[in-house]
C-alpha cells in the first residue's frame, strides 16, 4: 500500500480508488522530504500559518481533540479531515451537517477531492483556511498575494507602533480636570489613609504619575472604586452613582482608606477611551486575554472581538471583517462597550484556530520595537 491514509473514514473504501473515478491520476511519487524545499500548510483567515505532515491524517473540527480546533457553532465536532496518498493531500468531508467547501463547492458527504495550491477550504459558513504547497520561507509571500488579512507577530508590532504615536487623549473624561500634584511621592503607594493624603491630592498624585489601573477607597459607610488611564478616570462607581458624582466625592474626602492596584482595563464605555488607548494599555500591561466589543444600548449585543497574547493584538473580528481590516475599523470606534477577560495562552490557542503547540514562540526586544508611551505635559 503507498505511503499516506487510503482509508475511508466510514466505509474504510479506497480513497485513491475513487479519485481514480473521477479521473484524477494518482502522483507517482510522494514528495520526499527535502525534496524540491516545498512543504504543505494551511493558513487561517487570521494569516497563521500550520504545517502539515505528510502521511498523518490531520481533523478539521470544533472538538478539543482535533488537530485544528474552531470555535464555531457551526463546525461539527469532527468536521473534515486532511488524508494523503502518495504523499498528495486530499480533503475529505465527514458528513458534517453545515458543509465543507473547496473553492466554493460544497463537497458530497464523506466525498474526498485532492487539494492544489491556493485554494481556499471553507467549514460551514464562517471558517475559512488556504492551503500552499511552497517553501516555507515564500509563505509570508503567499498570504500577502492571497489578500489574507492576517494580524501576523511583525503587523502587530508595526500597528501598536502607530496607535502610540497617535493616542488619543480627546475622550471626555470623568470627573473636573485636576492639576497634577507637583510634590508627588517618587512611588505611588498601594494603600493609605485619606486623613493624610485627602482626595484631591490622591486624584493629583494619579494624574502626575499618568496611573492607569483601579483605585478603591471607602469613607466609613460606602465603597467607591475608579478606573483610570494614563491618569484618567474613565469609569466611576460608588454604590449606585455613578460618574462625575463619584469622582467629586472623593475629592472632598478628607477621612476614610484607599487602595491602589495597577490593572489593565477591565470593562468602561468607548465613549470615554479610545480602542488606540485600550490597545497601548493591553501591550504595556502583557495582557493575554479576548476583548469583547459590545453595542452601548444593548450590552448583550456583541460587535466584535480581540485577542491578544503578551499584549499583542493577534486575531481580531469585527462584523464580517478580520485581521487587519478589523482592527482598522475597531481602532475608528467612538461609542460602544467594552469587556476584557483573561485567558491562558492554552485557551486562546483553540480560539486562535491553532493546534496546541504547533505556533512558534518569538523573543521580543519590547524596549527596541516599541516606542515607549509619552507622558502628559
Amino acid at each position: 500500500m503507498p505511503a499516506g491514509v487510503r482509508a475511508c473514514h466510514f466505509c474504510g473504501g479506497d480513497l485513491v480508488e475513487r479519485l481514480h473515478a473521477r479521473g484524477v491520476a494518482e502522483e507517482e511519487e510522494p514528495d520526499a522530504p527535502g525534496g524540491d524545499g516545498r512543504a504543505h500548510f494551511l493558513v487561517t483567515s487570521a494569516g497563521e500559518s500550520i504545517r502539515l505532515e505528510p502521511t498523518q491524517v490531520f481533523v478539521l473540527g470544533r472538538s478539543t481533540a482535533a488537530d485544528l480546533v474552531a470555535r464555531s457553532t457551526d463546525v461539527s465536532r469532527q468536521h473534515a479531515q486532511i488524508v494523503w496518498s502518495s504523499g498528495a493531500p486530499l480533503l475529505q468531508d465527514l458528513d458534517a451537517r453545515h458543509g465543507t467547501f473547496l473553492d466554493g463547492q460544497r463537497l458530497q458527504p464523506h466525498a474526498v477531492a485532492p487539494l492544489s495550491h491556493g485554494q481556499r477550504i471553507r467549514l460551514a459558513s464562517n471558517t475559512v483556511l488556504f492551503y500552499f504547497h511552497v517553501a516555507p520561507e515564500r509563505v509570508p509571500d503567499e498570504i500577502r498575494a492571497h489578500g489574507i488579512g492576517g494580524i501576523t507577530q511583525e503587523f502587530a508590532l508595526e500597528d501598536l507602533a502607530k496607535r502610540k504615536t497617535t493616542r488619543r487623549y480627546r475622550r471626555p473624561t470623568i470627573g473636573a480636570a485636576s492639576e497634577p500634584a507637583s510634590d508627588a511621592p517618587s512611588v505611588l503607594p498601594t494603600r493609605g489613609s485619606l486623613d493624610a493624603i485627602p482626595g484631591s491630592q490622591l486624584l493629583s498624585i494619579l494624574k502626575a504619575k499618568a496611573f492607569s489601573g483601579r483605585v478603591s477607597f471607602f469613607d466609613g459607610i460606602h465603597r467607591g472604586e475608579l478606573h483610570l488611564v494614563n491618569g484618567n478616570v474613565y469609569e466611576a462607581r460608588m454604590g449606585r452613582e455613578e460618574g462625575d458624582s463619584v469622582v467629586q466625592t472623593l475629592a472632598n474626602l478628607r477621612r476614610g482608606t484607599f487602595r491602589i492596584a495597577g490593572d489593565v482595563p477591565r470593562r468602561g464605555s468607548l465613549s470615554r477611551i479610545a480602542p488606540d488607548d485600550l490597545f497601548c494599555e493591553y501591550y504595556e500591561g502583557e495582557a493575554t486575554g479576548i476583548l469583547s466589543l459590545f453595542r452601548e444600548d444593548d450590552p448583550n449585543a456583541l460587535t466584535g472581538r480581540v485577542v491578544f497574547i503578551d499584549g499583542l493584538a493577534r486575531s481580531a473580528g469585527f462584523g464580517r471583517l478580520v485581521g487587519a481590516a478589523a482592527l482598522e475599523r475597531i481602532g475608528a470606534l467612538r461609542k460602544g462597550r467594552f469587556v476584557f477577560e483573561d485567558r491562558s495562552r492554552e485557551e486562546l490557542d483553540g480560539r486562535m484556530q491553532t493546534p496546541l503547540g504547533q505556533r512558534e514562540t518569538i523573543r521580543l526586544d519590547r524596549a527596541a520595537l516599541v516606542p515607549k508611551r509619552k507622558r502628559p505635559d
